[in-house]
């Protein structure tokens, strides 16, 4: 035992006092101290194996599967994904033989492995490196390994009886032995708060638990219906094989009516959003729903889709949050909005494609939810006359107390002109999330702001800043806004504009705070770059 812990026990503090201890430390200190004592390494061992992910077959899975046999690890697992589409796959290289877990992993399923390999075993001339003996020896070694592994994966589920978060990707038709372990886990997992699937429409059947199966405490559920990994063109148009699936998915919804709080749908073809909104579909609870239309360019539905509205208006008295979202600028994103029930709705997220291919039902939307509505989030740039057409539709009027307090939007262009129309529409504001492209300088184009922009350094004094459209700071702005965030893009992340946002709380003597962190205070590293998992080569993150 390190000479550290010893000094932990010479001072004998009780267990709950160092709990209390490591409540006020970084959560990355409890790695470095898990050998001071046992409850340090008790929390490490919490956060080392609180989330595990089965994918690709590689050295971490096979410490993850070795370790998940002992019960006082595994009983620490509360959230666990699977990868159906990678689990059943190994490195193949072209120019060697078949070996287990040496060489990496590739991401073909196993099914198309099987299918080169036996290719390659009946059709090679005896000369090749892949014919003969000894490379048929390979492949039955091959299959024993991937069998094998099959096996110890189906005996270490049933140890995982803690699962609160579950997620199943499956898209892949040549997966082979899926079932049997999902189903496994469907009898184990009985206590799940949230459950995540990611499958083909094909696959929806198989991914789904039987009927007998209950989930008493499931109160998130999100749903991706994506196009099949393997695509053919008409793999969608199975239509027992999609009915089934269809007929099992809506069964399995509605025995989640007394506890399903949150719904969030994905739907990438025609067929998968088609298939959600049943006529009997009846969430008792249903308090947040979100509908994501990404189509594809295959798809094709009416002008106006009316079926998802009827769906939330047949639960407007228990939906307080609706996200419609679509990431297309095909009419498929055309909603009646103008028709949509909010009787309970506190907050609502779009985006401009749905917003603006229908203006006209959406600013009907809008003026009727504009002093009930307290949260607006409005995802991808509003032009100009879309920013001013969207603010004329929310505005807070003197003769009502309400109106709504948190903003989300993305604008191309920023000037001081942004605060003052936004000081004069929506002067009860409490918060502004404010994503931009540019900022208007004055004898030039437009200017990509650096994070401490309109200041030229970190430490910029009030004389030591650029000039852009409205920068005076002169005119203080009477206005409630108390939190504010802005941001732009930058190369692979998103890069916080603190100047900017010291500038303008310059003008508006309410704010306090800085991206929700409750004081104005720049930390330090300022922005963090995103961790991409690849090369840094040529990355411009902050400069670009």
């Amino acid at each position: 035992m390190p000479h550290s812990a010893n000094i932990a026990y010479e001072v004998a503090l009780p267990p709950e006092i160092w709990l209390h201890i490591a409540q006020f430390l970084p959560r990355a200190s409890h790695f470095r101290l898990y050998g001071l004592n046992r409850m340090f390494y008790e929390l490490y061992m919490d956060e080392k194996y609180k989330a595990i992910t089965f994918g690709a077959i590689d050295k971490g899975f096979l410490h993850d599967l070795d370790s998940l046999k002992n019960k006082n690890i595994s009983e620490r697992v509360r959230s666990f994904s699977i990868i159906p589409d990678f689990i059943e796959e190994q490195f193949l290289d072209e120019q060697d033989q078949p070996s287990m877990f040496e060489s990496g992993t590739s991401k073909v399923p196993l099914g198309l492995k099987l299918k080169k390999i036996a290719k390659n075993v009946l059709h090679k001339p005896r000369s090749s490196k892949k014919s003969g003996p000894e490379y048929h020896r390979s492949l039955i070694s091959y299959l024993r390994t991937s069998s094998e592994t099959i096996r110890k994966l189906s005996l270490v589920i049933p140890n995982l009886t803690g699962i609160e978060h579950y997620t199943i990707h499956w898209t892949c038709a040549t997966v082979l032995h899926a079932s049997s372990y999902l189903g496994i886990a469907w009898a184990t997992f009985g206590n799940l708060l949230s459950l995540e699937l990611q499958v083909s429409l094909k696959r929806l059947a198989d991914v789904l638990p039987i009927s007998t199966i209950q989930l008493p405490n499931l109160s998130t559920l999100t749903i991706r219906l994506v196009p099949p990994s393997i695509w053919a063109p008409d793999i969608e148009q199975h239509t027992t094989v999609n009915e089934r699936s269809i007929a099992k998915l809506e069964i399995f919804i509605n025995s989640l009516h007394t506890s399903l709080k949150e719904f969030n749908f994905h739907a990438f073809t025609k067929a998968s959003f088609d298939s959600i909104f049943f006529d009997s579909l009846q969430l008792d609870r249903l308090t947040t729903f979100r509908l994501d239309t990404c189509l594809n360019n295959y798809s094709i539905l009416p002008d106006t889709i009316s079926t998802p509205i009827e769906f939330i208006n047949h639960h407007s008295k228990t939906i307080r949050h609706l996200t419609l979202w679509s990431t297309t600028d095909y009419p498929i994103c055309r909603f009646q909005i103008s028709s949509l029930q909010a009787v309970s709705l506190v907050s609502f997220s779009t985006s401009v494609q749905i917003l603006f291919n229908s203006w006209d039902e959406s600013s009907i939307f809008l003026r009727r939810t504009a002093q009930s509505l307290l949260i607006l989030s409005i995802s991808q740039a509003l032009y100009p006359e879309q920013f001013g057409k969207l603010l004329n539709a929310v505005a807070h009027t003197p003769e009502h107390s309400n109106g709504i307090m948190d903003l989300s939007i993305e604008i191309l262009d920023f000037s001081m002109d942004v605060i003052e129309i936004l000081s004069t529409k929506m002067f009860r504001l409490r918060r502004l999330n404010l994503h931009i492209h540019y900022v208007q300088v004055e004898g030039t184009d437009f200017l990509k702001p650096g994070e401490f922009f309109p200041f030229k350094s970190a430490k910029g004094s009030r004389t030591d800043i650029y000039s852009f459209q409205g920068s005076s700071g002169e005119k203080k702005y009477e206005i409630k806004l108390q939190d504010i965030a802005v941001t732009r893009r930058s190369c692979c992340g998103t890069l916080y504009l603190w100047g900017l946002m010291e500038f303008i709380a310059q003008s508006i003597p309410s704010v306090h705070s800085f991206v929700g962190r409750g004081n104005m205070e720049i930390p330090d590293p300022s922005n963090v770059k995103p961790k991409t998992g690849g090369m840094d080569v040529g990355c411009s993150f902050g400069t670009s």
